[in-house]
């Protein structure tokens, strides 16, 4: 009845669900500009294997200020998307929630549907209510399994389906903007979904594409294959510099993994879009400002991870 016959499985693997819609109105837009529904849910699959190893739940604990996270995306207490996420979902189950909830958070509900947790301004009061006084803490076991029930559920991956829909047209004239008359792959529609929900200023801007750009252009026409794999080695290079220095947080488990792979595979050869998404990749974490650049090898991984198909953030590989 309420959608909740698979909610308990430890991981619910993202991909199309037949009972999950996309608007059809929302759904025309796209495909106007060469997304359907399948490539919507592949690229939120792809993304989703940096969160939680490409499960519609995976809830995690404190161990980023974030309070909680939950669902393909992550969504958080600390920045209000997990707010937005439950109250859209007792919204959308009306009459039904009392059952459903019972069902799916016995034992956690009253706290996660409380004013506290529900209310953006509250958050600090939430925190103690599931930690205690601790700070950084694992999620308690009984609120991982309840978060993961919850997010599991047929009605919140709609819910989440809506949002991350809702993401993919805010990135339109972006994608319009960084790759022109390229078409739109689950490489380039992933990087720039994963960038502006992770980046403050997530993308660079006309002048640096067009340097960037012009740039490679003579990279490839005067140096070859040999300096194309020299000039993306570098970047490499460059990140496992700065992930190995003592400023730089979220790295540590998956710095020496990603140089090597990464070094392998430009080795090999990549195809252009893979070299260009590493190009915009580099540039933009350079200049990531925020807490004074403590994330910039963190930023740098998560996009490089896209553009080359495979690699290492925070420990899933």
């Amino acid at each position: 009845m309420f959608g909740v016959t698979d909610a308990f499985a430890a991981c619910r693997p993202v991909g199309p669900i037949d009972r999950i819609e996309i608007n059809r109105q929302a759904l025309a837009s796209l495909q106007i500009w060469g997304v359907d529904r399948q490539l919507v849910f592949d690229t939120l699959k792809v993304i989703s294997t940096f969160e939680t190893e490409g499960c519609w739940g995976g809830a995690s604990g404190d161990f980023d200020d974030q309070i909680v996270s939950a669902g393909a995306l992550q969504w958080n207490f600390g920045k209000g998307s997990l707010q937005r996420a439950l109250q859209n979902y007792r919204t959308r189950m009306g009459d039904q929630f009392d059952g459903a909830i019972a069902q799916l958070m016995r034992t956690t509900n009253s706290v996660v549907f409380s004013k506290d947790c529900l209310e953006y301004a509250r958050r600090e009061a939430c925190r103690r209510r599931i930690y205690g006084s601790a700070r950084g803490q694992d999620l308690p076991a009984v609120y991982k399994e309840e978060f993961d029930n919850l997010f599991n559920s047929d009605d919140m991956i709609q819910i989440q389906m809506d949002g991350f829909v809702g993401l993919v047209q805010g990135v339109r004239d972006d994608i319009k903007r960084l790759f022109a008359d390229r078409p739109v792959t689950v490489r380039r529609l992933a990087w720039a979904v994963d960038s502006k929900v992770q980046m403050e200023n997530p993308f660079p801007d006309n002048a640096l594409i067009a340097r960037v750009r012009e740039k490679w252009e003579k990279v490839v026409e005067n140096e070859g294959e040999a300096g194309q794999k020299r000039r993306l080695l570098a970047l490499v290079d460059w990140y496992q510099g700065l992930a190995r220095s003592v400023d730089q947080d979220g790295v540590r488990n998956d710095v020496e993994y990603n140089a090597k792979t990464w070094k392998d595979i430009v080795e090999k050869g990549v195809d252009a879009e893979t070299a260009e998404l590493l190009n915009f990749t580099y540039v933009v974490s350079r200049t990531l400002s925020g807490k004074n650049g403590l994330y910039q090898a963190d930023a740098f991984q998560r996009r490089a991870k896209v553009a080359l198909g495979k690699g290492s953030v925070h420990g899933h590989r």
